[in-house]
């Protein structure tokens, strides 16, 4: 189980370094939209699932 959990855990540290430099710009919301919806498209994700990455995505971009 560790080496998974090390795994992810390192995707995600780089997916959120990558993500660093989009997070200022003027369309951050609509970037963030449209990861979402290929997220959801690309794991078929159900209804509750769909409602925890909007939750866990609602504060990614500054507010304005």
């Amino acid at each position: 189980m560790r080496p998974v959990l090390d795994r992810v855990d390192n995707q995600l540290f780089t997916a959120i370094q990558q993500a660093q430099p989009l997070l200022p710009r003027p369309d951050c919301d609509a970037l963030i939209e449209r990861g979402k919806a290929t997220t959801v498209q690309a794991m078929s994700l159900d209804a509750i699932h769909r409602s925890g990455l909007d939750q866990a995505l609602a504060h990614t971009c500054p507010a304005r």
